[in-house]
């Protein structure tokens, strides 16, 4: 069965003196608990490597070549058919967690 993980982290400080709370910090970054299961390393602008490790069988496989956009995590990754058991995230029925990107969709690197 999946299991969901929070992705998006916010962090925020209370000022006694005027009574109002401050976000300092929107983190859209891969959390910790998801290491596990995804690393994302090499990155080169928008072009990266991956480690996947599959969630039916749990074989770790070494994707080369990923490109870090929306795109990518919400269409491709999904998709992608374990070298051993042959099956995606999609196949066995899988929600995939919401990866944040480096970079917004707007900015040209």
């Amino acid at each position: 069965m999946a299991q969901r993980k929070n992705l998006l982290r916010v962090d925020y400080h209370h000022d006694t003196d005027t009574g109002m709370y401050e976000i300092g910090e929107i983190d859209f970054g891969i959390s910790g608990e998801l290491d596990e299961y995804l690393k994302k390393y090499n990155q080169h602008r928008r072009d990266c490597d991956i480690d996947l490790e599959c969630e039916g069988c749990g074989h770790q496989e070494i994707k080369t070549n990923a490109y870090d956009d929306r795109n990518f995590w919400d269409n491709v990754v999904p998709d992608f058919k374990c070298d051993k058991c042959k099956k995606s995230s999609k196949d066995l029925g899988i929600e995939n967690e919401r990866i944040g990107t480096r970079y917004a969709a707007h900015e040209v690197v």
